[in-house]
């Protein structure tokens, strides 16, 4: 891929892989990220920097520094009777 983009005018900024949980996302998802620049562009691309605070799943759902409202209450979706009557045959802690 990157001789490709090579070949038809891109620069490629050295590839990296980026944890989300590092950029202010409470997930622990990696993600390899790939720069090109135009070769007739001079711009020098520097990846951002990562957060000091690692943000986690009861950060995203309250209010605070990541959002400023809590997230409602939600009481779920319902299932559907023909699908309720086939769970109820599993025990519980069974499958």
């Amino acid at each position: 891929m990157i001789s490709i983009l090579d070949e038809i005018g891109y620069n490629i900024v050295p590839v990296k892989v980026l944890k989300s949980i590092n950029y202010k996302v409470p997930q622990k998802r990696e993600r390899l990220i790939l720069v090109g620049v135009r070769k007739d562009i001079t711009i020098r691309y520097e990846y951002p920097t990562p957060y000091n605070t690692i943000y986690n799943l009861s950060d995203a759902l309250k209010k605070g520094e990541l959002y400023n409202s809590d997230v409602p209450k939600s009481e779920g979706s319902k299932y559907p009777e023909h699908k309720k009557q086939i769970l109820d045959l599993v025990p519980p802690k069974g499958y």
